[in-house]
């Protein structure tokens, strides 16, 4: 009996299990049903709302964009100019620094003291608007970055500190090339600020001396890579004239015996060698090129800066945009009253 029962069972068990799945569904969809009904009750809400109020708004638009307009009117032009460069020997952070520094000096209206970092006149510094600076950021940056860290590290660090971890911890600074963006209201006077903004970096002491020490490392490596490629290529000479020596001996009728199996794996291995010395020879080659200087500036600012247009800069749209938005808080608090005092009835 028990054995004819047990199908029976499972067929139940399996028909529960069925219909708390079905449930499931019917609950999910039933939620995301309502959700869609929400969103869908905010937007005719919303729209009902604006259509109610399009005359208010309208007018607050124009209004603000008016008076916006009047001041873009009176508002003196401005002009923008763009270098970039690459901070070497962990250099970065001091620029940001002083970059800051430079920009705290424009918000606090010291332009004697503006003029007087940049050897410009005060009329100059006092046309000076804004400093800034951002990275350039790629990811060839990040993945070179983690490949460093890779190879600094004993296998078990690595297991512990993930890429994404890595990621987490990747700041502005670590980016290798940054933009410095400077305004002013006079077009020709970024060129004069270029050479300040180096030379200040470049006069902490330590800067210059990781660079005297990284440039004297390289030149050693650079000389004894030479030195090496020069004997390897000799061995490789040496190699090549046995194994031509040897492919003449003839032996029994017209075969050419080639005795040089031994000498031939050696000298491709020499080969493999020499291709190696010359990839390193590169990679040194690179470094001298970029670490020649503490911060390298792979684009001066423009002799003539460029004029600073478009929307977001336009004092009009801003009005317009600063003017709907002081009308719908205006009306939204209006209707929250109302609705509150609604509420207590």
């Amino acid at each position: 009996m028990t054995t004819k029962k047990q199908p029976q069972e499972e067929e139940i068990e399996l028909g529960s299990l069925f219909v708390l799945i079905g449930k499931g569904f019917s609950a999910i969809l039933k939620a995301v049903q309502q959700l869609l009904s929400f969103f869908f009750h905010v937007l005719i809400t919303i729209l009902l709302f604006v259509k109610k109020q399009v005359v208010k708004l309208s007018i607050a638009v124009v209004i603000g964009g008016l008076v916006g307009g009047f001041l873009e009117m009176d508002k003196a032009q401005k002009f923008g100019a763009d270098a970039l460069v690459q901070p070497n020997f962990e250099s970065v952070q001091q620029l940001y620094n002083n970059i800051g520094y430079y920009e705290d000096l424009i918000q606090q209206k010291d332009t004697f003291l503006l003029a007087k970092t940049f050897a410009i006149s005060v009329e100059e510094a006092a046309a000076i608007k804004k400093f800034e600076i951002t990275p350039v950021e790629n990811s060839s940056d990040l993945l070179s970055s983690y490949d460093e860290f890779l190879n600094s590290v004993d296998s078990l660090s690595v297991k512990k500190y993930t890429f994404s971890m890595f990621k987490k911890s990747f700041t502005t600074t670590d980016y290798k090339q940054h933009t410095i963006h400077v305004e002013a209201e006079k077009n020709n006077v970024f060129q004069k600020l270029e050479g300040v903004i180096i030379a200040e970096v470049v006069a902490n002491k330590h800067f210059e001396k990781a660079k005297q020490l990284t440039n004297e490392n390289l030149h050693r490596t650079n000389a004894s890579l030479q030195e090496n490629l020069a004997q390897v290529d000799s061995l490789r000479k040496m190699y090549l004239q046995t194994m031509l020596a040897e492919s003449k001996k003839v032996t029994t009728g017209t075969s050419i015996a080639f005795g040089g199996d031994k000498n031939t794996f050696k000298e491709i291995e020499l080969f493999e060698t020499s291709r190696e010395i010359n990839e390193e020879l590169k990679e040194v080659s690179k470094a001298l090129s970029q670490k020649t200087a503490v911060v390298n500036v792979l684009s001066s600012f423009q002799p003539i800066g460029y004029e600073m247009k478009g929307l977001k800069e336009n004092l009009g749209v801003r009005g317009g945009a600063i003017g709907l938005g002081v009308m719908l808080l205006f009306l939204g608090l209006l209707q929250l009253n109302s609705y509150l005092d609604t509420y207590k009835k």
